[in-house]
């Protein structure tokens, strides 16, 4: 039991340290995947793929704040309807800014050089299968498509996660890699690449369901359990009621009643509830 629960406590552990967790496991995946899909003889391989995606990454992400952000040439001003400039804030402003490009000029010469070496001296030729394959599990744990899920979520058609997106969001996103992990350990087990397989089975199975479950599916269990007293409101309920949720101001297709029958998304009115005890709306005692 003593074991059991040592064991227990250093996977919650180790998951929490969520950074540290996904680097761990890219490293793991990217190996396994080196070993199994491309010939023997390229050695750091998987090192070099993942230093080229996070440099790509990093630049992509620096691109788009330079093009999507609209007042990176405005100085800062005293106050939000004053046009007197801040200079303080405007230096570093400037400095933060001027940072960020030196950073991101120097990630495109490590990758260049990267590529350089890597190509000349260690023989990095991936193949598309293993780029692919690579690609997409580090693409499932990348910051950017993490940050950006929930608004992709928004646009289905289905009503199942309405109003649930930024919970399911990572559900579906580690479901995917742990997908691509089982790939990996199946190809593993078939070419007799035991060792590689059975450590791609530990960081990137096994791990990645007890992530699941501790960081995806336990919250989701947690805000049900907040509103699982109320009842689900009817597809027809709904219809009749034509209106919007009173906490995100978003239209509802899913949503439940509470007892003095306002009506909100089920995550909204668990988060509401997590901090007051009445309802949002009338204030009635919940």
């Amino acid at each position: 039991m003593k074991i059991s629960r040592s064991i227990s406590v250093f996977e919650a552990s180790f998951l929490k340290s969520e950074k540290l967790f996904t680097l761990i496991s890219q490293i793991v995946f990217f190996h396994a995947a080196e070993s199994v899909i491309l010939p023997p003889g390229q050695k750091a391989t998987s090192l070099f793929t993942l230093m080229l995606f996070n440099g790509l990454a990093y630049s992509l992400s620096y691109l788009h704040h330079i093009i999507s952000n609209s007042s990176l040439g405005r100085l800062e001003t005293v106050g939000t309807s004053s046009d007197v400039p801040h200079l303080a804030m405007s230096a570093t402003k400037l400095t933060l800014e001027w940072t960020k490009l030196v950073v991101f000029f120097m990630t495109l010469v490590s990758i260049s050089l990267a590529l350089i070496l890597g190509v000349s001296m260690q023989g990095f030729s991936p193949s598309p299968g293993y780029l692919v394959i690579t690609g997409l599990y580090f693409l499932t744990q990348e910051e950017m498509l993490v940050v950006n899920m929930p608004r992709l979520l928004v646009k289905l058609p289905s009503s199942v996660i309405e109003g649930e997106e930024a919970v399911w969001s990572p559900i579906i996103l580690k479901g995917v890699s742990l997908l691509l992990s089982l790939i990996l350990v199946l190809l593993c087990t078939f070419y007799k690449k035991y060792k590689p397989g059975f450590t791609s089975f530990i960081i990137c199975v096994y791990l990645k369901i007890r992530d699941l479950d501790i960081n995806g599916f336990e919250k989701l269990r947690r805000l049900e359990m907040h509103v699982a007293r109320f009842p689900l409101v009817s597809a027809s309920d709904l219809s009749a009621h034509d209106d919007v949720c009173s906490i995100c101001l978003s239209d509802m297709r899913r949503a439940r009643r509470t007892y003095c029958g306002h009506i909100f998304h089920p995550v909204c009115l668990a988060r509401a509830l997590k901090t007051v005890t009445t309802c949002p709306v009338c204030k009635q005692n919940l």
